[in-house]
């Protein structure tokens, strides 16, 4: 394929005492958890090739701006090739990358609208999403050519293209969430998460290539799937990919980009509870306002009633505020994060909880069952 017209765990219990500030036993059964509910990741869908192709690699440097750390950025002309099996190496690193459909190698053997190097299927299906995700086209990252699963290679930015997309078959699409809707969409599924909606359209387009990507800073990842909702469209993916792993927590936030004739963006993203306010409260979150998910944020409790959110403490960490109140919280906090609680009143954790990076008391009460 020429592109130069584009420019080329094991679960473990450990029972842990924390003597907190006004001398309260707090109890915790620490577990690992296979992986932290999702921030909103960075999402990319452009009907310009190398403007998209521009815009994933200038977000990428700019994550490395903010970590300090420099992403390796690999690159993969996709052609024809039976075995399936694609290697780059940059730097002396070397990344092999496995295509497969339905569990069968993919040759990416197709011509797409201008350009080859291309999977393309009839995206026929009957039911629920689960199908259309198992039409999907997968993508397995190894750090070398045994390709066993101890060589698994992270990552959590990509880009690749599609094509024939949108050209039909707008109507009565799944959606992951069990509903139906009127517009076909694409989706991209990092690992076993939820899959992440980049883009759709509500009226037929022409036929073209389109540069699609994400990038989920939230965690690793060394499998991901495409997915179209579109029933009985004819949908292609292949072209060239793009891929690198940059720092947890480090896409500057806005960095999406979606442009292009009749592509809709996904609704905003309701926000984890992050940096990007001084706090979020628990009006917030009744209301659905922000996710039961701290990354690196506050939640300021209002009222005094138990909360029986389960929460997730990403990374970063959380803490909660319970600003003067007496609260108790029912449900599990889990995670690989830390927690902080401060402001004057009591925190009662009762949850299960299985978050894994320790607890502090800066100021007022935390107490817990011995199961918390």
């Amino acid at each position: 394929m020429n592109v130069r017209n584009i420019n080329k765990k094991k679960s473990k219990s450990v029972k842990i005492d924390i003597t907190l500030n006004n001398f309260i036993l707090c109890n915790v059964m620490l577990l690992s958890f296979p992986y932290d509910i999702l921030a909103a990741p960075a999402i990319f869908f452009d009907d310009d090739l190398s403007a998209g192709r521009t815009k994933i690699i200038s977000t990428i440097q700019n994550a490395d701006t903010n970590s300090g750390q420099t992403s390796t950025i690999f690159e993969i002309d996709l052609f024809d090739n039976p075995n399936g099996i694609y290697t780059s190496t940059v730097n002396g690193q070397s990344v092999y990358v496995k295509t497969t459909r339905n569990g069968s190698v993919v040759p990416n053997e197709d011509f797409g609208t201008t350009l080859d190097g291309f999977t393309g299927w009839s995206n026929n299906y009957v039911g629920d999403f689960s199908n259309a995700e198992n039409l999907g086209y997968k993508l397995d990252f190894y750090s070398d050519s045994s390709l066993s699963s101890s060589s698994r290679f992270p990552v959590n930015a990509l880009g690749i293209f599609v094509d024939d997309w949108g050209t039909c078959c707008v109507r009565n699409n799944s959606t992951p969430y069990g509903t139906n809707i009127d517009s076909s969409e694409v989706y991209i599924k990092f690992d076993n998460n939820a899959p992440l909606l980049v883009g759709g359209i509500s009226q037929p387009i022409p036929p073209k290539e389109h540069f699609i990507g994400a990038i989920n800073d939230t965690n690793f990842f060394s499998s991901i799937t495409i997915i179209a909702s579109g029933r009985g469209e004819y949908f292609a993916v292949g072209g060239n990919l793009i891929f690198s792993s940059v720092a947890l927590n480090s896409v500057p936030a806005g960095s999406s980009q979606i442009s292009g004739q009749g592509i809709q963006a996904p609704p905003p993203a309701i926000p984890d509870i992050d940096t990007q306010v001084q706090f979020y409260d628990t009006s917030q979150l009744a209301n659905a306002q922000v996710n039961p998910v701290f990354a690196g944020g506050t939640l300021r409790i209002l009222t005094a009633d138990t909360l029986t959110s389960s929460f997730a403490i990403q990374a970063l960490g959380g803490t909660i505020d319970t600003y003067g109140r007496s609260v108790a919280i029912s449900g599990v906090m889990s995670g690989t994060g830390s927690l902080t609680k401060t402001g004057a009143g009591t925190l009662t954790l009762t949850g299960a909880n299985t978050y894994s990076g320790g607890t502090t008391v800066s100021a007022g009460r935390l107490a817990g069952n011995t199961t918390s």
